[in-house]
């Protein structure tokens, strides 16, 4: 029966026998369709789990670990440096949470300093502490070394998000996305593409430990791929010369001024696309008219109120597939999972147009 709750139902949990009489199943049945098993079809997986969310059932965590010796919860593992973690938001949250849902699983986030992240006393009880069975280790850059070698030492189920590791990873593919870029623009025309990008140097060769992503390297040699491909030259405007951040707009102008100015730019993120629109305006200068700009962003709007072309990441479907792979990792008896990059999408606004003259 699926009608009205009745008030003993409002007040306390419901167990998963009840919803299994409720729906008219045997109980084994709703185990498996709460799992996601393929033990039953996928109707009644999905018929199952939304009567199971509409009358509130959640799994007795307690009662599972006795039975299969594990918690049924994963955490998503933050550092409590707020640079040293991506702030991901809803949606990546989300997903990961849905994935886990369709497993019959939990969520929990966990902020921890990197004195307990190192500490080789406390990481082989990690998921004991946080009862979990489970790690998505949310931590991109300076990332302390005795962190990778204990995760490795104690074959601690773990995926790393957002960060490029030998195995057990899974991060967005930068080095496609800067290609993609340039293939749009070289659609609409444009033959004189300029990279920008807010850092004042790059490395030869990236280093996790530093503040540096890798996405700042990638992102860049994807772009130069695809200019080379196309017998075309690199235009790498950096600001070399003056740090983005110190003066974004005196950086931007400089290259505005140049009588073989690029008709296109790419820039490594949304902070430059404002200080563009700025320059060009100021200068006679319409973007996208005269410049067309592209950047790699999840929300399409700059300050200017128009819209961006952006090569732009799905995190939902980044943290529903990364939960799933922990989750499969998990039921592999922690055998390790292959490095996992995710395209981006080219997603299309008002700063892009077919190239002038």
């Amino acid at each position: 029966m699926t009608g009205e709750l009745d008030m003993a139902t409002r007040t306390r949990k419901i167990t998963q026998r009840e919803l299994a009489n409720r729906l008219g199943l045997s109980q084994m049945t709703v185990s498996y369709a709460l799992r996601g098993s393929e033990m039953v079809s996928r109707q009644t997986r999905e018929h199952v789990q939304k009567e199971a969310a509409r009358l509130g059932y959640r799994p007795n965590s307690s009662a599972q670990a006795m039975r299969n010796g594990r918690f049924g919860c994963v955490a998503i593992v933050d550092s409590t440096e707020v640079d040293r973690s991506s702030y991901f938001g809803g949606d990546l949250i989300g997903g990961v949470h849905d994935a886990l849902l369709s497993r019959d699983t939990h969520l929990t986030i966990a902020r921890l300093p990197d004195a307990e992240l190192t500490d080789e006393n406390f990481m082989p009880k990690i998921l004991r502490q946080l009862m979990v069975d489970g790690m998505l280790i949310n931590y991109f850059a300076q990332i302390p070394n005795r962190l990778v070698e204990l995760v490795e030492e104690y074959n601690l189920p773990a995926i790393w998000l957002n960060s490029k590791q030998a195995r057990d990873c899974i991060y967005p593919d930068d080095h496609q996305a800067g290609r993609h870029a340039v293939q749009h623009l070289m659609e609409l025309g444009h033959r004189k593409i300029g990279y920008l990008d807010h850092m004042s140097d790059r490395p030869e060769h990236f280093d996790p430990t530093t503040h540096v992503h890798y996405s700042v390297l990638d992102r860049f040699n994807g772009y130069c791929d695809a200019m080379r491909d196309a017998a075309l030259p690199v235009r790498d405007f950096l600001g070399s010369h003056m740090r983005m951040w110190d003066d974004p707009l005196a950086v931007v102008t400089r290259w505005i001024r140049q009588p073989d100015r690029p008709t296109a730019l790419i820039c490594h993120d949304r902070r430059v696309v404002t200080q563009i629109i700025h320059a060009a305006l100021t200068h006679g200068l319409s973007v996208p008219g005269d410049l067309s700009v592209i950047t790699f962003e999840d929300i399409n709007k700059c300050e200017m109120g128009m819209t961006m072309t952006t090569m732009r990441q799905c995190w939902e479907d980044f943290g529903r597939t990364a939960a799933g792979v922990l989750m499969d990792k998990i039921k592999a008896n922690n055998q390790s999972m292959p490095a996992m990059s995710l395209p981006y999408k080219l997603e299309l606004g008002q700063t892009t147009a077919v190239c002038p003259g």
